[in-house]
């Protein structure tokens, strides 16, 4: 069996060691539990990297325990576990992270996209519907609980000592294992897991699993891993079910890793899966509703985290090119990138209107302030301008509306405009409890108990009376209708609408007796127009504001 030379002679080489600074320094990564920062172990990074490159070849380098912390989950309440290396760890782990890859990757399966040069998650997808175009139209994702915090010590070290010969790469990677960790000023031994945070954590992930993917290969199972995130592909269900068992006694067996508990581990494509957050449903490709909830949580964490306006809009920049990188480069026309990025300007505007509260804030320095911020999808100078004047705008007549002080009702004028806010106030309250207006994928609706219900993910999200409803309003696709409510709405006379993203209306429900309101007939004639594709893509997106699911 050929071996891997990698030797401490190459991981202190000083070159490799000021390479690996580098790329520290520019990511301004935090220090560890020594204290010590960039800017101090830059003042003498020559030094530095010298007693360090020396401390490695002498072996007398032992890194610092992990300062332990807990990173909140964006609309949950756990939190994510990460230990964060001092600084030179930082280093020494960067330095033989980089020629472990080297070594290992040729060896890895062209199935595995984490972590590795020209793979990555989008190419992930396209190997998911490379599958499912050969006709393997079942699917199997492989849930393994906890995986970075379960990998076994000894396992790990046993699978590397099998292409790695030098005993001191073997220890100075033993010493990565058994750092332990300070959390809440105790001591703690690490006698389990792969600490999250470091940069030896990639590619020891994929060491390890790598024999998962050998296996499977072996077994000739169809399958695409990403990291832990792994789905299996067959062509018809029982071959799929005897692939899964066998992956979960491999990895129980071997790997000493366990799945999580499923009922349902195997999946058609008639009912769809999801994977890296995308959503496979009969050919179509959507992002995941659930991921997409989180997306929404995650931006509505950091309006909360934040106070300042100019490092919301650094957050929401990573945010936006994250998604980039990701959703957009998969699904480039997708309305639901649109929606996010409409939701997320909207909760931009919130913010700015809360900052104003306690802040000097004019609209030329708001406009200043977002000047920098980019966008999901691709707009042209004039259109950036247009949506940047459209967050100040809503900011600024959120502030009016939430903060500034009502003003007094002494005259005739003052009456009659507290008069017209009372009944648009009304009129918006009547509206909202006699139209639903669907606007998310996955909803199903139906009538139960005499009231029209809307569910999602088997739960009510949304009911009205049965005597209450007047209008449906749909304008998302994955939306389910049941023959009962369709029944129930010919028999009430409750019109049922269709609109495309746009708010282009392209379909209604009603019967030949049913008549049709005059703001209806007016919006059924208008439709093919120019004035009407407009008038109906604002009604539609404006009453989606009082009453959307």
């Amino acid at each position: 069996m050929n071996k891997i030379i990698v030797t401490l002679t190459e991981v202190a080489d000083i070159s490799r060691l000021r390479f690996a600074w580098d790329k520290i320094r520019k990511k301004g990564a935090a220090g560890g539990i020594d204290g010590v920062s960039i800017s101090e172990f830059e003042t003498a990074r020559d030094k530095n990297l010298q007693e360090l490159s020396q401390q490695i070849l002498y072996s007398q380098y032992t890194p610092e325990p992990l300062q332990a912390v807990q990173i909140p989950k964006p609309g949950k309440t756990e939190k994510r576990q990460l230990g964060l290396p001092s600084l030179k760890d930082k280093i020494v782990q960067s330095s033989l992270a980089s020629l472990l890859s080297d070594f290992y990757d040729p060896l890895f399966s062209n199935c595995s996209y984490a972590y590795r040069p020209q793979k990555g998650s989008v190419r992930a997808i396209g190997r998911v519907k490379d599958f499912l175009n050969r006709k393997n139209h079942w699917a199997a994702p492989v849930d393994i609980d906890n995986f970075f915090d379960t990998v076994n010590h000894e396992t790990c070290i046993s699978i590397l000592q099998d292409k790695i010969s030098d005993i001191d790469i073997i220890r100075l990677i033993r010493l990565y294992f058994s750092s332990g960790k300070i959390q809440f000023d105790k001591w703690q031994d690490t006698i389990i897991g792969i600490p999250q945070g470091g940069a030896l954590s990639p590619v020891l992930s994929n060491v390890y699993l790598n024999e998962l993917d050998q296996y499977l290969h072996a077994i000739q199972a169809n399958f695409v891993r990403y990291a832990d995130d792994i789905i299996l592909f067959a062509n018809t269900r029982q071959f799929l079910l005897d692939f899964y068992e066998k992956t979960r006694h491999f990895l129980e067996s071997k790997l000493q890793l366990k799945l999580n508990q499923t009922s349902h581990p195997v999946m058609s494509m008639e009912k769809g899966f999801a994977f890296l957050g995308i959503y496979f449903h009969r050919g179509q490709l959507k992002i995941d509703f659930n991921r997409m909830d989180e997306k929404v949580e995650k931006i509505k964490y950091i309006m909360q985290k934040q106070k300042a306006l100019p490092a919301v809009i650094t957050e929401i920049n990573d945010f936006f090119m994250g998604v980039q990188r990701h959703y957009a480069r998969i699904i480039p026309d997708s309305y639901q990138l649109k929606n996010l990025e409409s939701t997320v300007m909207d909760e931009l505007a919130q913010f700015i209107a809360n900052f104003k509260k306690d802040n000097s804030l004019s609209k030329k320095d708001c406009k200043s302030f977002i000047e920098s911020l980019v966008f999901i999808t691709e707009k042209s100078r004039d259109q950036k301008d247009i949506v940047l004047e459209k967050i100040v705008t809503d900011a600024f007549s959120l502030y009016e509306q939430q903060y500034k002080p009502p003003e007094k009702l002494t005259s005739k004028k003052s009456v009659e405009s507290a008069i017209h806010a009372k009944r648009q106030a009304y009129t918006k309250k009547i509206a909202t409890e006699t139209e639903l207006i669907i606007t998310q994928f996955g909803h199903s609706l139906g009538y139960t108990k005499n009231k029209f219900t809307v569910r999602h993910k088997g739960q009510i999200v949304a009911s009205i009376p049965k005597h209450r409803l007047k209008r449906i309003a749909i304008r998302s696709s994955g939306v389910n209708l049941s023959s009962n409510l369709i029944y129930q709405c010919c028999m009430r006379r409750v019109a049922i609408e269709f609109f495309t993203n746009k708010g282009d209306s392209y379909a209604m429900i009603y019967t030949p007796q049913q008549s049709i309101s005059q703001s209806s007939e007016i919006q059924l004639k208008a439709r093919n127009t120019e004035k009407g594709t407009h008038l109906a893509y604002f009604f539609i997106k404006g009453k989606a504001k009082t009453r959307s699911i």
